[in-house]
């Protein structure tokens, strides 16, 4: 792999996806030689009064979760470096921890939660994707999402693009994936119409330098994944839709993977984000690069 993976981090809560994820991890650790750690974060009730039964049972489900886990990974094989039992908000321990352990990589499920509940409700993998300096794989799609087939990823010539193709490519690499690079433009077309200061040149030298930056990045990153990769661009206004829409044409177990860019709290509220809106509704495993702090 390009970026070489030493550490993992397994963030698991004993839900359907967090198998996905555990399964995942095991596989990714066992070819890479990186060491695993798992992590289970217990919340305490949250009422106005403490309850200390109450507290006390909320730990000691936490530590059957972490148990069944580390179970789960050893009869499959799997081999523990650590583990960690801790108390608070699961996103907020999780970004913490996973920096304090020198982590490459964060793994967990999205909690099996249905499309309108993400939607309606954000995850705890949204709140550490929002938080950490360090990439996030969320695993879901059931036992079948892992390993992939096929890797998308969504590019935009950012830093965290770069990262991203360069770390889903060398994860592609470890199960001989495919791989697609994709890029969006608005719609010229519309812009034009609307007279938004574009004429036909300006349109047609736009499209002309997608096409090139496209496959310009696909040759770059076909020593990462060992074969070249497809080279796609087109123009869409939500880069989300696109993204799905190219991963909508293949019905194999697919690897999706952005950038996250550097904004502030009131930016992510006011805009949203493309790796946002993906972790929402991705039908598969979805891997997140933040920017680098």
């Amino acid at each position: 792999m390009a970026k070489e993976l030493r550490t993992l981090l397994l963030a698991t809560d004993g839900s359907a996806d967090a198998q996905v994820a555990a399964n995942a991890a095991i596989d990714l650790a066992t070819r890479t030689g990186a060491a695993l750690h798992v992590a289970h974060i217990w919340k305490p009730p949250e009422y106005p009064v403490e309850v200390p039964h109450l507290t006390k049972a909320c730990e000691s489900r936490g530590q059957r979760t972490l148990t069944g886990a580390i179970t789960a990974i050893q009869s499959a094989g799997g081999q523990i470096a650590q583990t960690y039992l801790r108390k608070g908000q699961p996103a907020d321990e999780i970004a913490q921890l996973a920096p304090q352990l020198g982590a490459d990589l964060i793994v967990m499920g999205s909690r099996g939660m249905s499309r309108v509940e993400r939607l309606m409700l954000g995850s705890v993998s949204e709140g550490v994707m929002v938080q950490t300096p360090i990439p996030v794989l969320v695993l879901r799609g059931g036992a079948a999402a892992w390993p992939p087939v096929h890797v998308v990823v969504g590019f935009d010539g950012s830093p965290e693009g770069e990262l991203a193709a360069e770390l889903a490519f060398g994860l592609g690499r470890l199960y001989a994936a495919t791989g697609t690079v994709v890029l969006a433009l608005p719609d010229l077309a519309q812009l034009l119409r609307e007279g938004e200061g574009l004429d036909q040149t300006a349109v047609d030298d736009a499209r002309r330098r997608a096409g090139e930056s496209a496959t310009q990045a696909a040759a770059r990153f076909a020593a990462v994944l060992g074969q070249p990769p497809e080279a796609r661009y087109h123009e869409e206004d939500d880069p989300s839709a696109l993204i799905l829409n190219v991963v909508a044409e293949r019905s194999d177990p697919t690897l999706i993977a952005v950038g996250r860019r550097g904004l502030t709290p009131a930016q992510r509220l006011r805009l949203g984000s493309t790796s946002g809106s993906l972790l929402k509704v991705a039908p598969w495993p979805l891997l997140v690069c933040p920017a680098k702090r």
